[in-house]
């Protein structure tokens, strides 16, 4: 399942584009190794399928014969507006990244979503599925130190510590699971144990700060004062961005 989410890049040079995208390119891009490590080759490999469908729409838009199926998806744009999933923002300009959404939680990597791209369950969708090695990559950079626990009596999620992790073994220790090796081989053969655990691993963003407020109509509306105030929006957006709340404060 999926739909479209604004997402939104602000370059140093206060350059800010607002794109409609499909939601599984949000955990691809915003929870990438490489968004630390090439940050530039990174946006701009993000941004060039939709720079073609882009021009797609500004040469076709009058037959209606499109290059790409998600061109009338993406176009024409909204602007920097919610979408059916909500919004994010990765905001060089001012180190901050905002969501509001309600389809992935950017702070966390799923320990089902890691099995399923270590034992390639997700091939038939993605062929390029690379978000378990991507993974590897993230604790090799010292970007993933803790984890949450779901605590079964207390029924919250507990934060731990990763108290070890063999840089040159890829293992990392796990409190109560032990020593784990970060192997595809490992994952494959460990499924069940590891699909019981319930572990989100929390991805450090620093030195960005992170705002990620709730997809609900309190969330919304603080999400929407905090872009007035770092954003400058057209009478349009903010025209969209008030109609949008006022929906959500109808539900």
């Amino acid at each position: 399942m999926g739909g479209t989410i604004t997402s939104v890049i602000r370059h140093k040079d206060g350059t800010t584009i607002p794109m409609q995208r499909w939601t599984n390119s949000v955990p691809w891009f915003y929870q990438s190794s490489r968004l630390f490590t090439d940050t530039d080759e990174h946006i701009s490999d993000y941004m060039s399928q939709w720079y073609s469908m882009k021009t797609d729409h500004e040469k076709n838009n009058k037959s209606g014969q499109f290059e790409f199926p998600m061109t009338p998806v993406y176009f024409p744009s909204t602007g920097f507006v919610p979408d059916e999933y909500g919004f994010i923002v990765l905001d060089l300009m001012k180190s901050q990244i905002i969501s509001c959404n309600h389809y992935t939680n950017i702070r966390t990597i799923d320990m089902v979503s890691l099995l399923m791209s270590a034992t390639g369950a997700r091939m038939g969708e993605d062929e390029n599925d690379n978000e378990f090695d991507d993974f590897v990559k993230l604790c090799q950079q010292g970007r993933i130190t803790q984890y949450l626990k779901w605590n079964r009596e207390d029924k919250k999620f507990d934060v731990k510590d990763i108290t070890f992790y063999d840089v040159g073994e890829n293992k990392i220790a796990l409190g109560a699971h032990g020593i784990i090796p970060l192997t595809r081989e490992y994952f494959s053969k460990s499924m069940n144990d590891l699909m019981e655990s319930n572990i989100r691993f929390i991805v450090d963003y620093s030195p960005m700060t992170i705002y990620d407020y709730e997809h609900d109509l309190n969330g919304i509306t603080k999400a929407f004062e905090h872009v007035k105030r770092d954003f400058e929006l057209s009478p349009a957006e903010l025209d969209a961005w008030s109609l949008n709340i006022e929906e959500y404060g109808s539900f």
